[in-house]
């Protein structure tokens, strides 16, 4: 089954207008879709699909992954990032109860969960690769909002368990102060070859040409076996920088 999820602003139109809006509906909303019925037509996902709001603690900034059993939810302004599978939530309602396993941020304040994306399985294991920017991360150095990139092994298909951003298999670190690494990810085509997709990640505001001109680097798949548990960003080869 092919699914949509929407993440919808307080401010949605329609969702909520006139007095009161903002103290009964002052959180992010997800509205679920079965994607053939909603391709072929119009449809109001307030209306249609499941819907699930979250709380005043998750933040508004939500990054979202949708497979097939559930959602992976980047919550940055709460450091988190959750799995919410579909089969506890049969109706609308608020996403917290039917929340499973988190990874929690490093550091308060890391903006852990900006970005999510899923790998093909690099590391050969039994799910695909979990991607997590967290673009306010310090680096090396006390690098402040240098950025970090965190690769999970074998966390694609969901998270049963509660536990830190410091146990991933790979941490890739920001180069500079401000950098904010990890503010995107992506998933990019088999660039080197090897019949799995490569990685792009961006620093938005790197500035070694010109100030916020920004880099972004490739870090293609055929490296995976050889990556060291913490790399600099600087180390890996294929970049472009505006």
């Amino acid at each position: 089954m092919l699914l949509l999820a929407f993440g919808l602003l307080p401010a949605c139109p329609g969702f909520c207008t006139g007095a009161g809006c903002d103290e009964n509906f002052p959180n992010t909303l997800i509205s679920v879709q079965d994607a053939p019925s909603t391709l072929s037509g119009e449809v109001d996902p307030i209306e249609e699909g499941v819907n699930l709001k979250g709380s005043a603690a998750m933040g508004n900034d939500w990054s979202l992954r949708a497979i097939e059993e559930g959602l992976l939810i980047g919550m940055p302004e709460a450091d988190l990032l959750h799995w919410a599978p579909f089969e506890n939530y049969p109706q609308s309602g608020n996403l917290s109860p039917g929340l499973s396993g988190s990874i929690r941020a490093e550091e308060t304040g890391d903006r852990f969960g900006a970005a999510v994306v899923l790998l093909d399985d690099l590391a050969q294991g039994s799910a695909p690769e979990l991607v997590v920017g967290a673009p306010n991360k310090q680096g090396g150095g006390g690098r402040i909002g240098a950025g970090a990139v965190y690769i999970f092994a074998d966390l694609g298909a969901g998270i049963e368990d509660t536990f830190s951003a410091e146990t991933a298999l790979v941490r890739i670190l920001g180069e500079d102060a401000g950098d904010h690494l990890g503010e995107t990810v992506a998933r990019c085509g088999d660039l080197d070859g090897d019949g799995l997709s490569d990685l792009l990640v961006a620093a938005p505001d790197h500035a070694s040409l010109a100030s916020r001109a920004g880099r972004a680097y490739v870090l293609q798949s055929s490296r995976f076996p050889e990556l060291q548990a913490q790399i600099l960003a600087a180390s890996i080869e294929l970049q472009i920088t505006s």
